[in-house]
């Protein structure tokens, strides 16, 4: 299990009053790679906002369709792409949480509407024109709610530390 954990870490020094010093970089659980971290920052980021701003043009504002189409698809494409990445993450960052009970309340809550909204979409795409309104409604409230519990995951998941209990011994 160890060897799952190097990589994944954020860096931070601990001291006790013996002198040892640790870096924690080497040992903090569940820590994402840089690259995928930011790229699900903002690829989530905009996704979340161009489906607002779909919300507002086609809702609010009463758009003709046409004239949002190409909206549509860019968050289309970039929903796409942020499905791979919550993939990615499954890989490592959920696993590794998952097996030492880190976070998991509001990462399974965001999942679990993450999945939602993917079902809303197979529905949205395939399912009948009788249920297109509900279905609708239910992928931009879980749209939301999504970003929402993406965001409090990550405060949760910074404002948590967790050090393996072998160095936190050495620590006290």
């Amino acid at each position: 299990m160890r060897s799952t954990l190097i990589g994944m870490v954020r860096s931070r020094s601990l001291s006790s009053s013996e002198g040892v010093r640790v870096n924690t970089s080497e040992i903090r659980i569940g820590k994402m790679p840089v690259w995928l971290k930011k790229l699900t920052y903002i690829l989530g980021g905009v996704c979340f906002l161009s489906g607002l701003i779909w919300v507002v043009l086609d809702d609010l504002l009463n758009y003709p369709f046409p004239m949002i189409r190409q909206w549509i698809k860019f968050h289309g494409v970039v929903g796409q792409i942020c499905i791979l990445l919550i993939g990615m993450a499954m890989y490592k960052h959920v696993q590794v949480c998952l097996s030492v009970k880190r976070n998991q309340w509001c990462g399974g809550l965001f999942l679990a509407s993450a999945l939602i909204v993917v079902v809303s979409i197979l529905f949205l795409f395939y399912g009948q024109e009788a249920f297109r309104l509900y279905v609708r409604l239910i992928h931009i409230g879980m749209g939301i709610l999504s970003g929402v519990l993406f965001v409090v995951h990550i405060y949760i998941g910074r404002k948590s530390s967790w050090v393996l209990p072998k160095i936190k011994s050495k620590l006290t």
